[in-house]
Protein backbone atom coordinates (compact mmCIF):
# COMPACT_ATOMS: atom_id res chain seq x y z
CA UNK A 1 0.00 0.00 0.00
CA UNK A 2 3.06 2.25 -0.13
CA UNK A 3 3.35 2.94 3.57
CA UNK A 4 6.33 2.23 5.76
CA UNK A 5 6.13 -0.48 8.36
CA UNK A 6 8.18 -1.94 11.16
CA UNK A 7 7.49 -5.36 12.64
CA UNK A 8 7.76 -5.56 16.42
CA UNK A 9 8.92 -8.86 17.81
CA UNK A 10 8.39 -10.46 21.19
CA UNK A 11 10.19 -9.44 24.37
CA UNK A 12 10.88 -12.87 25.85
CA UNK A 13 12.65 -15.42 23.62
CA UNK A 14 15.04 -18.23 24.65
CA UNK A 15 18.40 -18.06 22.87
CA UNK A 16 17.79 -21.15 20.77
CA UNK A 17 14.60 -19.64 19.32
CA UNK A 18 15.90 -16.18 18.35
CA UNK A 19 17.31 -17.03 14.91
CA UNK A 20 14.18 -18.91 13.82
CA UNK A 21 11.93 -16.15 15.13
CA UNK A 22 13.75 -13.50 13.11
CA UNK A 23 13.85 -15.60 9.95
CA UNK A 24 10.13 -16.35 10.19
CA UNK A 25 9.15 -12.73 10.85
CA UNK A 26 11.37 -11.44 8.01
CA UNK A 27 9.91 -14.00 5.59
CA UNK A 28 6.30 -13.29 6.64
CA UNK A 29 6.75 -9.51 6.36
CA UNK A 30 8.59 -9.52 3.05
CA UNK A 31 11.81 -8.36 4.72
CA UNK A 32 10.38 -5.41 6.63
CA UNK A 33 12.59 -3.95 9.37
CA UNK A 34 12.32 -6.08 12.49
CA UNK A 35 12.36 -4.65 16.00
CA UNK A 36 13.18 -6.90 18.96
CA UNK A 37 12.16 -5.92 22.49
CA UNK A 38 15.43 -7.05 24.00
CA UNK A 39 14.61 -9.92 23.97
CA UNK A 40 14.95 -11.11 27.53
CA UNK A 41 16.53 -14.56 27.17
CA UNK A 42 15.51 -15.89 30.61
CA UNK A 43 12.88 -14.83 33.12
CA UNK A 44 14.66 -15.89 36.32
CA UNK A 45 16.93 -12.84 36.78
CA UNK A 46 14.73 -9.96 37.97
CA UNK A 47 16.92 -6.95 38.66
CA UNK A 48 19.29 -8.09 35.92
CA UNK A 49 16.93 -8.05 32.95
CA UNK A 50 19.21 -5.52 31.22
CA UNK A 51 21.86 -8.27 31.12
CA UNK A 52 19.55 -11.06 29.97
CA UNK A 53 18.14 -8.70 27.33
CA UNK A 54 21.63 -7.72 26.16
CA UNK A 55 22.45 -11.39 25.64
CA UNK A 56 19.29 -11.83 23.59
CA UNK A 57 19.85 -8.54 21.75
CA UNK A 58 23.37 -9.53 20.68
CA UNK A 59 21.94 -12.72 19.19
CA UNK A 60 19.06 -10.79 17.61
CA UNK A 61 21.41 -8.32 15.97
CA UNK A 62 23.62 -11.15 14.78
CA UNK A 63 20.70 -12.95 13.16
CA UNK A 64 19.26 -9.93 11.38
CA UNK A 65 17.14 -7.82 13.72
CA UNK A 66 17.23 -4.24 12.50
CA UNK A 67 16.51 -2.55 15.81
CA UNK A 68 16.78 -3.64 19.42
CA UNK A 69 15.16 -2.18 22.51
CA UNK A 70 17.03 -1.43 25.69
CA UNK A 71 15.74 -3.01 28.88
CA UNK A 72 16.48 -1.66 32.35
CA UNK A 73 17.39 -3.57 35.52
CA UNK A 74 14.02 -2.44 36.90
CA UNK A 75 12.05 -4.20 34.15
CA UNK A 76 9.03 -6.01 35.64
CA UNK A 77 9.92 -4.68 39.12
CA UNK A 78 9.43 -0.90 39.16
CA UNK A 79 9.47 2.22 37.04
CA UNK A 80 13.06 2.87 35.97
CA UNK A 81 15.09 5.73 37.36
CA UNK A 82 17.85 7.61 35.53
CA UNK A 83 20.56 5.13 36.54
CA UNK A 84 18.41 2.19 35.39
CA UNK A 85 17.99 3.82 31.98
CA UNK A 86 21.73 4.52 31.72
CA UNK A 87 22.57 0.88 32.56
CA UNK A 88 19.96 -0.41 30.11
CA UNK A 89 21.19 1.77 27.25
CA UNK A 90 24.83 0.85 27.94
CA UNK A 91 24.01 -2.88 27.93
CA UNK A 92 22.03 -2.49 24.68
CA UNK A 93 24.88 -0.57 23.03
CA UNK A 94 27.32 -3.35 23.95
CA UNK A 95 24.85 -5.96 22.66
CA UNK A 96 24.39 -4.13 19.35
CA UNK A 97 28.15 -3.86 18.95
CA UNK A 98 28.61 -7.59 19.61
CA UNK A 99 25.82 -8.54 17.22
CA UNK A 100 27.09 -6.27 14.46
CA UNK A 101 30.67 -7.43 15.02
CA UNK A 102 29.50 -10.97 14.26
CA UNK A 103 27.10 -9.97 11.49
CA UNK A 104 29.84 -8.04 9.65
CA UNK A 105 33.04 -9.90 10.67
CA UNK A 106 35.35 -8.45 8.00
CA UNK A 107 34.66 -4.88 9.16
CA UNK A 108 33.19 -5.39 12.60
CA UNK A 109 36.12 -7.10 14.28
CA UNK A 110 38.80 -4.55 13.47
CA UNK A 111 38.21 -2.58 16.67
CA UNK A 112 38.40 -5.76 18.74
CA UNK A 113 41.66 -6.77 17.08
CA UNK A 114 43.10 -3.35 17.88
CA UNK A 115 41.94 -3.70 21.49
CA UNK A 116 43.58 -7.13 21.73
CA UNK A 117 46.86 -5.64 20.55
CA UNK A 118 46.55 -2.76 23.01
CA UNK A 119 45.92 -5.24 25.84
CA UNK A 120 48.89 -7.36 24.75
CA UNK A 121 51.07 -4.25 24.72
CA UNK A 122 49.62 -2.96 28.01
CA UNK A 123 48.83 0.27 26.16
CA UNK A 124 46.24 1.67 28.55
CA UNK A 125 45.59 4.91 26.64
CA UNK A 126 44.84 3.02 23.43
CA UNK A 127 42.57 0.66 25.36
CA UNK A 128 40.64 3.63 26.76
CA UNK A 129 40.43 5.18 23.27
CA UNK A 130 38.98 1.97 21.81
CA UNK A 131 36.61 1.26 24.72
CA UNK A 132 32.87 1.70 24.22
CA UNK A 133 32.79 3.47 27.59
CA UNK A 134 36.26 4.98 28.09
CA UNK A 135 35.37 7.16 31.09
CA UNK A 136 34.14 4.17 33.08
CA UNK A 137 37.16 2.06 32.08
CA UNK A 138 39.56 4.85 33.03
CA UNK A 139 37.82 5.43 36.38
CA UNK A 140 37.97 1.74 37.32
CA UNK A 141 41.66 1.49 36.39
CA UNK A 142 42.47 4.67 38.33
CA UNK A 143 40.57 3.56 41.44
CA UNK A 144 42.44 0.26 41.70
CA UNK A 145 45.90 0.80 40.26
CA UNK A 146 48.24 -2.20 40.53
CA UNK A 147 51.55 -1.97 42.33
CA UNK A 148 53.37 -2.03 38.98
CA UNK A 149 51.76 0.29 36.47
CA UNK A 150 52.97 -1.80 33.53
CA UNK A 151 50.82 -4.79 34.49
CA UNK A 152 47.17 -5.57 34.86
CA UNK A 153 45.55 -5.69 38.30
CA UNK A 154 44.62 -9.36 37.99
CA UNK A 155 48.11 -10.75 37.43
CA UNK A 156 50.41 -8.17 39.00
CA UNK A 157 54.03 -9.23 38.62
CA UNK A 158 52.84 -12.50 37.01
CA UNK A 159 51.23 -10.61 34.07
CA UNK A 160 51.07 -12.99 31.10
CA UNK A 161 51.12 -10.16 28.55
CA UNK A 162 54.21 -8.66 30.15
CA UNK A 163 55.94 -12.08 30.25
CA UNK A 164 55.05 -12.86 26.64
CA UNK A 165 56.31 -9.47 25.48
CA UNK A 166 59.59 -10.07 27.30
CA UNK A 167 60.01 -13.53 25.74
CA UNK A 168 59.04 -12.25 22.30
CA UNK A 169 61.56 -9.43 22.55
CA UNK A 170 64.29 -11.87 23.70
CA UNK A 171 63.53 -14.14 20.70
CA UNK A 172 63.83 -11.17 18.35
CA UNK A 173 67.12 -10.15 19.95
CA UNK A 174 68.51 -13.67 19.62
CA UNK A 175 67.45 -13.89 15.98
CA UNK A 176 69.01 -10.50 15.23
CA UNK A 177 65.72 -8.95 14.14
CA UNK A 178 65.64 -6.42 16.96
Amino acid sequence: MGCQMLVEGPGHVPLDEIEGNIQLQKRMSGGAPYYMLGPISTDVAPGFDHITAAIGAAQSSRFGADLICYITPAEHLALPNEDDVRQGVQAAKIAAYIGDMNKYPEKGRMRDKEMSKARRDLDWEKQFKLALYPEEARAIRKSRMPEHEDSCTMCGSFCAAKGAAKLFSEDLQLSGKL
